[in-house]
């Protein structure tokens, strides 16, 4: 052990960074918490979203809009390809245009 060793001078270098050190973890805490809620707030306002696109697409079938129908259920498919309504909608639109070929690869690319 070191006899020149003094505490006080140690300690006057070092008193400063504890706090330092204390408010960086917590800032850290706060910035990583913050990411959190906002993927979340993402997550859901993704699902409203596309549950409106959802809605609006199954209008726009009912309607006739068989183009517009066929755009907005490939959008929802490109976000999430496992959406059955989704794909039910797309080759019910495909089925109503005629196109039976298209609407036969996409009934295989979903099974």
């Amino acid at each position: 052990m070191r006899d020149d060793f003094n505490y006080r001078s140690w300690a006057s270098r070092v008193w400063w960074r504890i706090p330092l050190i204390a408010m960086l973890a917590l800032t850290l805490i706060a910035v990583s918490s913050n990411q959190m809620n906002a993927r979340v707030g993402t997550s859901a306002t993704r699902e409203v979203v596309s549950q409106q696109e959802a809605e609006s697409a199954a209008s726009e079938l009912r309607q006739g809009k068989y183009a517009a129908a066929i755009d907005s259920f490939t959008r929802l498919l490109t976000a999430d390809p496992r959406n059955a309504t989704a794909q039910a909608g797309l080759l019910q639109a495909r089925i109503e245009t005629g196109q039976y070929r298209e609407a036969e690869l996409e009934a295989r690319r979903f099974l």
